[in-house]
C-alpha cells in the first residue's frame, strides 16, 4: 500500500509509544538519555570488511541467544508491548479492531526485513494478546518516512472506524552486511574514507494512534494530538533529485503551517528531523528551512536523534514522533513540535502535534533487572552529572557569563538527574550498590553530588547517612554532598532536613543548616543553638547563615561572637553583623581581617570597599597598599570601591600584561562599559597563552585566573574616559555605571555576569539590612523564580 500526496489528515490522538534502541530497552529511558546527549556509538567488527573498523549504534540486546531475524522480532515485540501498555489497552475489555501499519524500507534497499506474516508474526500477535481475526495488517514501503505515510492512512481508517486503534511502526537495522555494502556502494556510509555519511543503527519503534473520541471513550491518557500532516509522494522518474531543490520538502513544511507568520509558529518549540550525517540530506534541509522557516521568523530547537542513535532506517519517523510526544510531557499547554522526514525513494513529509490536556506525567521504570549495556548507560549519566557539577562550580564566579548561561548548564545537569530518576530501581542499584558506595572514597565531589541527589530524591535516609563518613574524612567530598541539598527541590527535603538539624552529629546539623540557607528557609531554634555550639565549624556556619537569612534578632549574638577564639567565627560574625546593620564594632573587625594576611582578607576588603564612605575607602586602600598586598587584590578593591578617583591609576594598570584584564574588569564594574561591544579591547599579547598548554615540558599547570576577560586597550579606554568623564563625580560610589540602588542592583542580578551578580546581591543587603542575601549559586530556575517575585 502506497499513498499519493495527502495533506491535513484528520486529527489523531497519540496514546502510546514504545522504543528499543541503542539507548535502552524502553522509550522512557531512551528519551531521557537523548535529552542528555548520551551517545551509544561503538566500533563494529563486521566480517568481510578486511578488518576495517566501522562505527555503529547497535541496539541493546534483549536476548543474545537469538539469531539476527528473531532478534529484530524481539525488539518489535518489546516496543509494541510498551506502546500498547502505555495506551492502557486491556484485553479483558474485549477485542478491538486493530490496524497495524508496518513501516518497511524502500523496496530497492537490499538486506533482510521483517515480514508481517509467518510463524514469527503469529507469535508476535499472540504475545501482544491481539487476536489475528481482529488485526488488519498494512505494509508501508516508504523508508525513513514510513510512519508519516502510515499516519495519513491511519487517519483515513479512523475517520471511518472511530473505535479502532492503529499500531504504527516496525523494526529495522542497517547493521547487516548486505545493507552496509549497499550503502557503501552508494557512498552513503560513514567510513574511514567517506567522512560525510551516515552511522548505521537499529531500533524498533511503535506508536498507538486513535481517534480523539475513541481515546476519550476508552479513558486512555493522550500524549499529544497530531494536528497537521502532509505527505508528498515520490517524484517522477525523470525529475532531478529533490535534495538539490528541496521543492517537495518545502511544500510539506508549508502545508503544515498556517498561511503567513502567526502565533501558531511561536508555539512550535522543537523540530525533530532525520538528519543523519549525509551531506545531501543536510543540503536539502538547509534550503527548505531557509525558504520556509527563516522566512517566517521561526527559530525552534532542532533535534536530530541520529547523532546519538545512528540512522535507524524505516522506523526513524515513528521514533521521532514518539520522542517529540515524550518531550511534550514537561512542556506548557499548547506547546507543539514538528517532525520532518524524507526517504531515499523521494517521499517527503511533515507534521505538527500539540500537547494534549490529559498528557500523563513521565513514568518511572518499573523493571529493576537491567542488562550490562543499560547499566553502563546509567553509569554515564552519573559520570556526566558529576562532570557538569564540577563545570558548574567553576562558573559560579565567572567573569563572562551570567544567569542565562548558568540556566543552560543547569538544564543539562538536570536532564541527567531526571534520567536517573526515571530509571527507578535500576538507577538506585547503580548509584547505591555496595560497590558504588565503596568507590566514593576515591571519587570526586561531583560523583558525591550525583549520588547524594539520587538518595535525597529517593528518600533513602539510610543511604544518605552512609555518605557522611566519606564526606567527613575528605572535605572535598563534603562540598559535593552539601551542594546536593541545595540542588534538589524543597519537596524532597521535607523531614530530611529536620532529621539532620536534630542529629547528635555536628556534621549532620551543619548540613541541615546549609540546606536551609540554600533554600532561604530559616532553621529557627536550630540556628539559634548553632551559634553557641561547642564546635567552631558549626558556630561559624551558624553565624554565616544568620547574616544570609537576614536574622536581625541574632545581631547581638553576632556582635558577641566578634570575640570568639576561632578566626573563622570572628570573620563570619563580623560579616553577618554588617549585613544585619551594625556599622560600629563589626566594621572594625572586618578592617582587622582586611589588613591581616589571611584567608578572609579579600572578602573583608570587598565588603568594606562597598560599605564605608569613599574617604574611609581611600584611607583603607592606602593602608593596604603600604602593607605590601598583591597588586591583583588592590585592583579588585578599586573596582569594588567604584570611585573614579582611581580611574587614571586603573588605566595605567592596563598596560601591565599581568594586570590588564583584571583592570579592564574593574573599569567595567565601575563604569558599566562593555569593552568588546565598544571596541575598547585589543588582541592578546604575542605568546600569551590562557591556562596550561599542551606541552608536557611546560611546568605551568595553574588555570588562568583571568580567563574569559577581554584585553583592554589602554589608549582607547583613556579616550573613552576623556569623552565621558563628565558623567561621573569623584567621591561617589559607582557600580556598573550608576550609584547602587535597589532597582539598579535588581537589574544587575537579572542581566549581569556572575561576579557582578554576587556584588549586586551584597549591595542589596548592605543598603537594606535584614534583607536575605540573594544566592547566586542556586539552580537557575529557582533564582529566576525568586527574581520574578522580587520584581512583582
Amino acid at each position: 500500500m502506497r499513498p499519493g500526496d495527502l495533506a491535513f489528515a484528520p486529527q489523531l490522538a497519540l496514546t502510546g509509544f514504545g522504543l528499543v534502541s541503542a539507548l535502552g530497552d524502553d522509550a522512557h529511558g531512551a528519551a531521557a538519555s537523548l535529552e542528555c546527549g548520551i551517545s551509544e556509538m561503538h566500533v563494529l567488527r563486521i566480517p568481510d570488511r578486511g578488518g576495517n573498523e566501522l562505527v555503529g549504534c547497535p541496539a541493546i540486546d534483549v536476548d543474545p541467544r537469538h539469531g539476527h531475524v528473531r532478534r529484530l522480532w524481539d525488539f518489535a515485540f518489546r516496543a509494541a508491548k510498551e506502546a500498547l501498555d502505555q495506551a492502557h489497552l486491556d484485553p479483558a475489555l474485549g477485542p478491538l479492531e486493530c490496524h497495524i501499519f508496518w513501516t518497511q524500507p524502500s523496496r530497492d534497499r537490499e538486506g533482510y526485513r521483517l515480514e508481517p506474516q509467518g510463524p514469527y508474526f503469529v507469535e508476535f500477535l499472540r504475545q501482544l494478546s491481539l487476536p489475528s481475526a481482529h488485526v488488519i495488517c498494512h505494509e508501508v514501503f516508504a523508508g525513513p518516512a514510513g510512519a508519516m505515510a502510515a499516519l495519513a492512512m491511519a487517519g483515513q481508517v479512523l475517520s471511518r472506524r472511530e473505535r479502532a486503534i492503529c499500531l504504527v511502526g516496525g523494526a529495522d537495522t542497517l547493521i547487516q552486511l548486505r545493507v552496509l555494502r549497499w550503502l557503501q556502494r552508494c557512498d552513503r556510509l560513514k567510513t574511514e574514507l567517506q567522512v560525510d555519511g551516515l552511522i548505521p543503527g537499529e531500533a524498533a519503534a511503535f506508536l498507538v494512534v486513535e481517534s480523539p473520541p475513541g481515546a476519550v471513550q476508552r479513558g486512555a491518557p493522550t500524549l499529544c494530538h497530531i494536528e497537521r500532516h502532509s505527505f508528498q509522494g515520490t517524484e517522477p522518474q525523470d525529475a532531478p533529485p529533490d535534495h538539490s531543490r528541496a521543492v517537495a520538502l518545502s511544500k510539506a513544511l508549508r502545508a503544515v503551517l498556517p498561511p503567513g507568520p502567526s502565533g501558531y509558529d511561536s508555539t512550535i518549540g522543537r523540530i525533530y528531523c532525520d538528519l543523519n550525517g549525509e551531506n545531501i540530506r543536510a543540503l536539502e534541509w538547509g534550503l527548505a528551512s531557509i525558504r520556509v522557516l527563516d522566512a517566517r521568523g521561526m527559530a525552534p530547537e532542532l533535534m536530530h536523534p541520529a547523532d546519538c542513535l545512528g540512522d535507524v532506517g524505516a522506523v526513524s519517523a515513528a521514533m521521532n514522533i514518539g520522542l517529540g510526544a515524550f518531550w511534550l510531557r514537561d512542556a506548557p499547554p499548547e506547546t507543539r513540535f514538528m517532525v520532518v522526514a524524507s526517504s531515499e525513494s523521494g517521499e517527503r513529509a511533515a507534521l505538527t502535534a500539540v500537547r494534549a490536556s490529559s498528557c500523563p506525567a513521565p513514568q518511572v521504570r518499573s523493571k529493576a533487572m537491567v542488562s550490562e549495556d543499560y547499566r553502563r548507560i546509567l553509569g554515564q549519566h552519573v559520570d556526566e552529572m558529576g562532570f557538569l557539577w564540577g563545570l558548574r562550580a567553576g562558573r559560579l564566579d565567572a567573569p563572562d557569563s551570567g544567569l542565562r548561561a548558568l540556566a543552560l548548564l543547569d538544564q543539562r545537569l538536570n536532564a541527567h538527574a531526571r534520567a536517573l530518576s526515571l530509571a527507578g530501581d535500576a538507577a538506585r542499584h547503580c548509584v547505591q550498590s555496595e560497590e558504588s558506595l565503596a568507590a566514593l572514597s576515591n571519587s570526586s565531589a561531583g560523583q558525591m553530588f550525583a549520588t547524594a541527589v539520587r538518595m535525597i530524591e529517593d528518600g533513602n535516609a539510610a543511604g544518605l547517612e552512609s555518605l557522611f563518613p566519606a564526606a567527613e574524612s575528605m572535605p572535598q567530598l563534603g562540598v559535593g554532598l552539601r551542594s546536593a541539598f541545595g540542588w534538589v527541590s524543597a519537596q524532597y527535603l521535607r523531614g530530611t532536613v529536620r532529621q539532620l538539624l536534630a542529629s547528635s552529629h555536628a556534621d549532620r546539623r551543619c548540613a541541615g543548616i546549609v540546606a536551609s540557607a540554600m533554600h532561604r528557609i530559616d532553621p529557627l531554634k536550630f540556628l539559634d543553638a548553632a551559634l553557641s555550639d561547642d564546635l567552631a565549624v558549626l558556630r561559624a556556619r551558624g553565624l554565616r547563615t544568620a547574616g544570609e537569612l537576614g536574622r536581625t534578632d541574632l545581631l547581638a549574638d553576632c556582635i558577641k561572637a566578634l570575640g570568639d577564639e576561632d578566626a573563622e567565627c570572628r570573620f563570619q560574625a563580623a560579616h553577618s553583623a554588617v549585613l544585619l546593620g551594625n556599622r560600629g564594632a563589626a566594621i572594625g573587625a572586618l578592617r582587622e581581617s582586611a589588613l591581616a594576611d589571611g584567608p578572609h582578607r579579600r572578602a573583608a576588603l570587598q565588603c568594606l570597599c562597598r560599605l564605608v564612605d569613599p574617604a574611609q575607602v581611600r584611607t583603607l586602600l592606602g593602608a593596604v597598599a603600604r602593607s605590601g598586598v598583591a597588586s591583583r587584590l588592590l585592583v579588585q578593591c578599586v573596582g569594588a570601591a567604584g570611585d573614579v578617583h582611581y580611574l587614571a591609576w586603573l588605566i595605567r594598570q592596563m598596560e601591565d600584561a599581568t594586570l590588564a584584564r583584571l583592570a579592564g574588569e574593574a573599569f567595567r564594574d565601575m563604569c558599566g562599559v562593555d569593552l568588546v561591544a565598544l571596541g575598547l579591547d585589543r588582541k592578546p599579547p604575542e605568546g600569551e597563552a590562557a591556562g596550561p598548554s599542551d606541552d608536557p615540558d611546560d611546568e605551568r599547570v595553574a588555570m588562568d585566573e583571568d580567563d574569559g576577560l577581554p584585553w583592554p586597550d589602554a589608549a582607547k579606554v583613556q579616550g573613552w574616559w576623556q569623552a565621558n568623564s563628565h558623567r561621573f563625580t569623584e567621591g561617589t560610589r559607582y557600580f556598573m555605571g550608576a550609584p547602587p540602588t535597589s532597582a539598579h542592583c535588581l537589574s544587575i542580578l537579572k542581566t549581569g555576569v556572575q561576579r557582578q551578580r554576587k556584588a549586586a546581591a551584597l549591595h542589596l543587603c548592605l543598603m537594606n539590612p535584614g534583607t536575605k542575601l540573594f544566592p547566586t549559586s542556586a539552580p537557575a530556575w529557582r533564582q529566576q523564580r525568586w527574581l520574578d517575585a522580587m520584581s512583582g
